[in-house]
Formats: C-alpha cells, structure tokens, sequence
C-alpha cells in the first residue's frame, strides 16, 4: 500500500505496525458504498493487514452501514475545533509558571504521558496491550520534544514540570494542539487553561489566523475548556478498529 492514499482507500502505517507488533492500515471513508469497502478489505487481506483504522464522519450513514457489515468495532467520537486567533483571550490566572519544554523535562513528562490518555480509542480497543498503549504517549511526548512538535509548552510550579502542550503548525494557517496532560492532584486549578491560552498567543506571534484542536467526544473537561476560549465544533467523526479475523 502507498503511504499517501485519498478517502476510501486504506494505507499501510508503518510506525503503528512496528509500534505495536501488528500489521495495521487506516482508511477515511467518505460515502464509502458496499461494494468499494469489500473491494478494501480484499486489499487489506492482500497485505496480511491484521488491524485496519476506519474513520468516517458521524453523519456518514453509507458508511456506517458499509461498515457495520463487517463488524468495525465503534470506539470513539473524534470532535474537531476550532476558533480564529484573534482577538486574544483574557489572561486568565494559575499559579504555574509556563516555558518551553526542555530535554531535561522529558523522563517527568514521559511518566505524566504514560497515566494521562486513557481515554483514547488505543485503550479501549483489548486486543492492544496496556502496557503499549500506555508507552504510545510517553513516546508521543518524548518524540514532540525531541522535534515531532514545532512547540511544546510545559507549565512548571515549584520547579518541576506538571503539564505539557504540545503544538504543531499546520497547513500554514493554524496552530494546532496536539498532546496536553496535567497531574491529576493540580487539574482544576487553571493549568490546562494556561496552556490552551499559550497556544492561541503563540498563534498569534505567528501571525496564523487559526488554532484548532482534536479531542474525544466523551472528554467533558475539554470540550468545557474550549466552550470557554470561544471554540466550535467544525467536525464529529467516529473511529472504528476492524480486526481481520472478525471479517
């Protein structure tokens, strides 16, 4: 499979099948008939695809229905936001103090990645191990300081390290946040605020006119955090895993 596919054409991940020690593919589906998914699936089959990545849009009934025939497991709700960077957020207040990331910061930060993201689709798909599932963020983190992000932002108080941001530029037009975590005992007390606000200001040093963010449809505390900086819902997708032994 080519590496760079359009809608309703599966492609081969190779960093997520040396990752997790299993052959996997994703495909975007749009309006995806019968006909064409099984014609995917034989691909798949073709190159021992063990696990394939189905997202399609919420409201996509042809897919959904194309899909379900196969049992495509439904396993999360992926809202996509977005607000214009201007005009920049009221400062709000925390008692953390916010820099970049630094190599130093990588074994805290890690560690923080490894118990913050259990609500991703990985951990409640079973057939991918814990402990891996836990190590894909700790190494997310640790690659996106290592130069994955163009930004990573970390709040720090009392010396040490208790949440990140990271951020990518993307499509030259907006800041996008990636990656964010804060220590569970601090959470409420304006840090992931503080990050979500450095993000837009960084935005704006940049002169992009957007920032937008990804998070799961079930993530309350977010999708309340980004209600408040003046976000909107542009996107509701939904994320399925299809193991081929089930089709």
């Amino acid at each position: 499979m080519s590496e760079a596919a359009p809608k309703n054409v599966a492609r081969f991940l190779d960093w997520d099948t040396r990752f997790f020690g299993v052959r996997i593919a994703t495909i975007e589906c749009k309006a995806i008939g019968a006909a064409d998914w099984r014609a995917q699936l034989e691909r798949c089959r073709a190159e021992r695809i063990q696990c394939l990545y189905v997202l399609m849009d919420a409201e996509d009934r042809t897919s959904a229905r194309s899909t379900e025939l196969e049992k495509a497991e439904p396993l999360d709700l992926r809202v996509s936001f977005e607000r214009a960077t201007l005009p920049l957020p009221e400062p709000g207040s925390t008692r953390a103090r916010l820099r970049l990331a630094r190599p130093e910061d990588t074994p805290v930060l890690s560690a923080l990645a490894r118990i913050s993201h259990a609500d991703s689709r990985f951990w409640k798909d079973s057939r991918f191990a814990r402990e891996r599932c836990a190590e894909l963020y700790a190494t997310w983190i640790e690659r996106s300081i290592g130069g994955w992000a163009q930004a990573v932002f970390v709040a720090e108080l009392d010396s040490a390290p208790v949440g990140y941001l990271s951020c990518n530029v993307r499509e030259s037009d907006c800041v996008e946040m990636a990656l964010m975590a804060v220590v569970e005992n601090l959470r409420g007390e304006g840090i992931g605020r503080a990050l979500t606000e450095r993000a837009i200001v960084w935005a704006a040093e940049l002169s992009l006119p957007y920032v937008r963010v990804v998070t799961q449809g079930k993530n309350g505390a977010a999708t309340r955090l980004y209600d408040r900086f003046g976000f909107r819902i542009v996107r509701s997708q939904c994320w399925h895993h299809l193991w081929f032994e089930q089709a």
